[in-house]
């Protein structure tokens, strides 16, 4: 996964062109599209944000493209799929569309599906022309389009995508919202009680190492730095505080243990 999927509520329409050599379409603002729109229609045409300053370069997105007709905006092909904003050594921005989902090719009723660009958006004539939208799907399951995600939702905003890292939490602060955070920095989050974080740091669970001798019963979340082997899985006898550890990969762990 290259870019985060990102998801608005807010409105971006910008005027869209694409040439023959390249399937990207350059961006070229909400302006230059109102500039297109006949003046009889003018009126209904909102203003909206641009895709550079909701999206930046960092994130993919649901996208919409429709080749219209300049006198009257009827719809002669549109694209429907996910992409991401690049930007040339000119500060021309472009929208790449990586995988286009739904299509409908010009002067055809049938609809494609999986990656079926539309050729059409490259023979752009004076008589029509491109408009580039935001796409928000109705369809939830749409948004999973990446593994070890969940779907979640605030007061404030649309439905938005959840990246879960390894070894994390997923919490809810003031500063940063909803978000995955992993276990080494739970210390940076504000609003858990020390009672909380307490529970959280000292939390054990049930591990049994294959050995004749030792039954562990369980490990704590205590680091030390004694032992100069560091291979994931390594363990040892601290004979100073006398005591299991065991090299996690990460951090050195205390484990508890009796005889059996």
């Amino acid at each position: 996964m290259d870019r985060p999927l990102k998801t608005t509520n807010r409105l971006i329409n910008e005027l869209g062109e694409c040439n023959a050599l390249s399937r990207d379409v350059k961006l070229l603002g909400s302006e230059a599209l109102l500039d297109k729109v006949p003046e009889s229609l003018k009126p209904n045409v909102p203003k909206t944000e641009s895709f550079e300053s909701i999206f930046g370069l960092d994130s993919k997105f649901f996208y919409r493209i429709d080749k219209v007709t300049a006198r009257d905006m009827k719809t002669l092909a549109y694209e429907i799929g996910t992409g991401h904003l690049e930007k040339d050594d000119n500060g021309i921005i472009f929208l790449v569309r990586d995988t286009p989902r739904v299509s409908k090719l010009q002067d055809q009723e049938k609809l494609y599906f999986n990656e079926v660009h539309v050729p059409a958006f490259q023979d752009a004539t004076p008589d029509n022309f491109l408009i580039a939208s935001y796409m928000q799907l109705p369809d939830l399951n749409a948004l999973l389009v990446d593994p070890n995600t969940l779907i979640y939702s605030d007061i404030n905003s649309c439905p938005s995508v959840l990246y879960v890292d390894n070894n994390s939490f997923i919490t809810k602060t003031p500063e940063q919202g909803i978000t995955s955070v992993s276990a080494q920095a739970l210390d940076s989050i504000h609003g858990f009680s020390d009672s909380v974080m307490t529970s959280i740091k000292q939390h054990t669970k049930n591990l049994i190492l294959q050995s004749p001798n030792v039954a562990v019963k369980s490990l704590t979340f205590k680091a030390v730095k004694q032992c100069k082997v560091e291979k994931p899985g390594t363990v040892f006898f601290d004979k100073e505080s006398k005591t299991l550890k065991c090299y996690d990969g990460t951090t050195w762990r205390t484990l508890s243990y009796e005889d059996t």
